[in-house]
């Protein structure tokens, strides 16, 4: 197993999709160029956090800062973006006049004026700085336990998951939380296709997740809308207000029906996970001590955040 060559293979990948994303955004700030560049950084802040998790000797805070500022720069274009999308389409279904989704329009071509103006979009240095320690961080891991760490920081990601929906996912905290720890299952787990090209990481499972992956993310799109919209009541036609809030509450429920079907997916990696990994150990679930801990628990015992939040 080739793990610390498949690190560095995926840490030039990423770099080398950022600059390219990055200068079609000084052409194009604008749609999928926007939508491929955050789904680039939010890769390489999960992979920062794998590479912390499994012995990286990685300043986390510092090396996800520039990112994180530049996301959150960009991620208000998307988010307007999203949802000019979606009114329009339910003001089309609703035959209401499209006042609100033109409104929107404009307030996309004043946002993406600043953010074109700010220095971060402009340089590369922090970016360029931060690759390089992230190389130096890669060397610098413990040949003889990164194959342990890296099977084991895969189990408790699983676990944790489990646990969010085993102690009842009742408000949207709780599912914006199972939604992130998904993310960053599926970000990193595509690692493993580099570290044994030679197997084939049962891609059914993996397609699998990917898709509840895909309707996790089209659930936060509604409800990032239905959040926004509700503080403008008098922008927005009553009709389409409840139309986006009622089609927002179907996704949700559709996503609590599938929680059975999201911990036996949990399973059948976690099997993969030990066949890549543990080869050499007994396939055996978690001890039960272990699944009575808090998820947050799980993530802290990696000093870990998940895709989207800042660090404290």
């Amino acid at each position: 197993m080739y793990v610390l060559p498949a690190l560095h293979e995926h840490c030039d990948e990423l770099e080398k999709g950022f600059h390219q994303l990055h200068l079609d955004f000084q052409e194009t700030p604008e749609g999928e160029t926007i939508h491929q560049l955050r789904v680039n950084i939010k890769k390489h802040l999960a992979f920062f956090r794998l590479l912390h998790g499994i012995g990286g000797k990685l300043a986390l805070e510092a090396i996800q800062k520039p990112y994180i500022k530049f996301s959150r720069k960009i991620g208000k274009i998307r988010n307007l973006e999203i949802r000019q999308q979606l009114v329009k389409s339910e003001e089309v279904a609703l035959n209401v006049k499209k006042e609100y989704s033109k409104q929107l329009k404009k307030d996309i071509s004043t946002k993406t004026k600043r953010v074109k103006q700010s220095n971060i979009v402009i340089s590369l240095i922090p970016f360029k700085e931060g690759s390089d320690k992230l190389r130096y961080s890669i060397d610098r891991i413990p040949q003889e336990k990164v194959k342990e760490n890296l099977g084991a920081y895969f189990h408790f990601l699983l676990a944790e998951i489990r646990q969010i929906i085993k102690e009842g996912v009742t408000n949207i905290e709780q599912l914006h939380t199972l939604r992130k720890v998904l993310k960053t299952l599926f970000y990193n787990l595509k690692l493993t296709d580099r570290m044994i090209p030679k197997e084939d990481f049962a891609k059914k499972l993996y397609d699998k997740l990917e898709r509840l992956s895909m309707q996790f993310g089209n659930w936060h799109d509604e409800f990032i809308t239905v959040e926004k919209v509700k503080k403008q009541p008098d922008k927005i036609n009553k009709k389409l207000f409840k139309d986006l809030k009622n089609k927002e509450e179907k996704s949700r429920q559709a996503l609590k029906n599938k929680f059975k079907n999201i911990s036996k997916l949990t399973k059948k990696i976690e099997k993969e996970i030990f066949r890549l990994f543990d080869e050499d150990k007994e396939i055996t679930p978690p001890p039960r001590r272990f699944e009575k801990k808090k998820y947050t628990n799980i993530r802290e015992s990696f000093d870990q955040v998940n895709i989207g939040e800042s660090m404290k």
